[in-house]
């Protein structure tokens, strides 16, 4: 299986030459290279949705704590106004 000098090394009996099929593999890892692109791009806008939801919580749950602080204040120690 030495190939043919003309069209190169690969061919043989009808097979196809060496040329076409690195073609292919770089084709295909072309490929395999946009999806895993396209994953990480996704994966990352996942992960930003996600730390915004858990900082609004955060966020929401800090004011809960303030407003329930201020109401215990003034439940302890009464302002003139309130008197």
């Amino acid at each position: 299986m030495a190939g043919n000098p003309v069209y190169g090394k690969g061919y043989h009996d009808g097979s196809t030459d060496t040329r076409q099929q690195d073609l292919l593999i770089a084709g295909v890892l072309v490929a395999g290279a946009a999806l895993v692109k396209v994953g990480m791009v996704n994966y990352g806008k996942l992960k930003q949705k996600q730390a915004a939801r858990l900082e609004k919580r955060m966020l929401a749950s800090a004011e809960e704590v303030d407003i329930a602080a201020s109401d215990e204040s003034n439940l302890e120690d009464p302002t003139p106004e309130t008197q």
